[in-house]
């Protein structure tokens, strides 16, 4: 199948644009309160797109932004350093993967002036249309009863293209529709209007169009009601919609002729403005890389992510009362309602702030010190959480030796990594878990933590001792493995051939004594613990997260098949490997 064309770069704020004169024929005057178009205001930021599909992470073929293919992280994807972008127009488009079946999808976005915004991008499933091997009329049969029709010789010599035409209609009243639709504003005369759209239609024609198509697109039956008799029709062009003439209303849908595939929106002119949310814990943490959806009614009007300041800003609909959530994500939508729903109104242009409740089980937040090896605060940097089992990435600014931020989730564990700004090597990593509705403090320094790693044990006053170094690629023989509340203990001195070495199972997983031991396996032999007698394991550190370590002690009794009962103890500096 033949991809639409990457229909969103990156470039400068369009100052002025020609477009064709509208209809006089039909009134479409626009409200007085007009919005000008912002002067160019060009920021430097890191953006990280979030590419749904279906409500799970998609996987486009190439992610752009100022018009250049970004790097992949997991989960997301980043251009690593900063771009410089237009404040109000930041354009960003997918080239998804044939084989999915996925459409090219573009989002204009305003961004803050952090240091690193987020956005989320929405992958768009194309249905397959019948592919066209004469140059007889024909029409192709659309969702809802729509229907494109073509007359003879509309397409140029359609037979020798192998790839089928494809389209996708997109539902103003759907679920992330404010992360699918291109984009909510228009810039006409001057002004920037918010484009409130009753409907859009990706198309994606493989063949040269000599004539004209006839589209009856199906009206959403949430919108029919109010849907105006006429109504403007615009082509998504360079990053921005362009007029392109009206549709008429017949019944349930809008009839357009059109010349070419491309994105297609059904929408009128409302007065528009910016809004910034500033996003906080009632402790007075940003909260970072957060979801917000606006609505207005039952229909989404705008959404955006928090930057690492915890703000984000809104192109929306004036003079409406518009109300707002955050959600733990795309995908929980289906689980149930959003852990926060803010009922606003919110109907002015004026910044508000928003505050959680930091003791909510939905907030997990960390603060600290960040500190130089030699001493000193770090002036200026970055904490990165590198949060499992997914690798989801949070970013915190550090600003005079201190950072902090809250996250819409639940309990997870994190590795801290942190940069200085003139530093592009990260310093060592500092693993912790985090729980909710606590405040959760991990400090870190830049001094390198100490990699080595033993296993020392006696059995009746024999002493053994094994030897490794964390940093030693692969070096997973003296190893502690975390599942479910459960820790495994596993060391040996040769993962191929062990001949010394502990093995044991016990339902610790934090600091503390615990009073329970299970599959014990001494110098690859497995024993029977005998409970009669003293037994207990120690965790003095305990570092949930993969890469962390686990420090402590055992000591236990068990018997051999003889029934001679032998003294284990032993201490031990591990890695956390699961």
């Amino acid at each position: 199948m033949k991809l639409l064309y990457p229909l969103a770069i990156i470039s400068l704020l369009i100052m002025a644009c020609s477009k064709p004169k509208p209809n006089t024929d039909i009134p479409d005057e626009p409200p007085v309160d007009h919005n000008p178009i912002p002067p160019a205001t060009p920021v430097s930021t890191i953006v990280t797109v979030y590419a749904e599909m279906n409500g799970l992470y998609g996987n486009p073929m190439s992610v752009k932004i100022n018009g250049a293919v970004t790097d992949y992280a997991f989960s997301g994807y980043s251009t690593n350093t900063a771009l410089s972008v237009e404040k109000y127009d930041c354009n960003i488009s997918l080239t998804p993967d044939p084989y999915l079946g996925l459409l090219a999808t573009a989002r204009n976005v305003p961004l803050t002036g952090s240091s690193r915004n987020n956005v989320d991008v929405n992958n768009v499933h194309g249905t397959y249309l019948d592919r066209v091997f004469t140059t007889d009329a024909g029409e192709w049969a659309l969702a809802g009863d729509g229907k494109l029709t073509f007359g003879a010789n509309a397409f140029e010599e359609p037979g020798i293209v192998a790839s089928s035409p494809a389209y996708a209609i997109l539902d103003p009243t759907a679920t992330a529709f404010s992360i699918t639709n291109p984009s909510f504003k228009a810039d006409m005369d001057g002004h920037r209007w918010y484009l409130r759209s009753f409907g859009v239609l990706l198309l994606d024609i493989p063949y040269k169009m000599l004539g004209k198509l006839t589209l009856q697109y199906p009206i959403a039956a949430g919108l029919r009601s109010t849907a105006p008799d006429s109504i403007a029709t615009w082509l998504y062009l360079n990053n921005q919609w362009v007029q392109q003439g009206y549709a008429k209303k017949t019944g349930n849908f809008y009839t357009k002729e059109i010349h070419q595939g491309g994105i297609w929106s059904f929408g009128e002119l409302v007065d528009g403005m910016y809004k910034t949310f500033k996003v906080r814990t009632s402790n007075g943490l940003p909260v970072v890389n957060a979801i917000l959806r606006v609505k207005s009614g039952d229909n989404e009007v705008a959404s955006a992510r928090t930057d690492a300041e915890g703000n984000a800003i809104c192109f929306l609909p004036a003079h409406e009362n518009l109300t707002a959530d955050i959600l733990l994500g795309w995908r929980s939508l289906s689980d149930g309602p959003p852990p926060f729903v803010l009922r606003g109104p919110f109907n002015s242009g004026i910044d508000e702030e928003i505050i959680l409740p930091a003791s909510s089980p939905y907030i997990t937040s960390v603060k600290g010190t960040a500190i130089n090896c030699g001493g000193g605060p770090i002036q200026s940097g970055t904490v990165t959480a590198i949060c499992q089992p997914l690798n989801n990435r949070w970013y915190l600014p550090v600003t005079n030796g201190q950072y902090g931020g809250a996250y819409v989730t639940g309990d997870v564990r994190a590795i801290f990594l942190m940069n200085a700004s003139n530093d592009a090597v990260p310093g060592p990593d500092t693993a912790a878990l985090l729980i909710t509705n606590e405040e959760n403090i991990v400090h870190l320094t830049t001094c390198k933590s100490a990699t080595d790693l033993f296993l020392k044990y006696s059995i009746d006053d024999v002493e053994y001792n094994i030897k490794g170094d964390a940093a030693t690629p692969g070096n997973s023989f003296l190893a502690s493995y975390y599942w479910k509340g459960t820790t495994d203990i596993s060391c040996q001195d040769d993962q191929m051939h062990p001949t010394m070495g502990l093995d044991f199972s016990t339902s610790g997983s934090g600091t503390g004594t615990f009073l329970n031991l299970t599959e014990l396996r001494v110098n690859n032999v497995l024993y029977e613990v005998d409970y009669n007698r003293t037994f207990k394991v120690t965790f003095t550190r305990y570092d949930m997260m993969i890469g962390g370590y686990v420090e402590g002690s055992l000591e236990a009794y068990y018997k051999d098949k003889t029934n001679v009962v032998h003294h284990l103890v032993a201490s031990f500096r591990l890695k956390q490997v699961v």
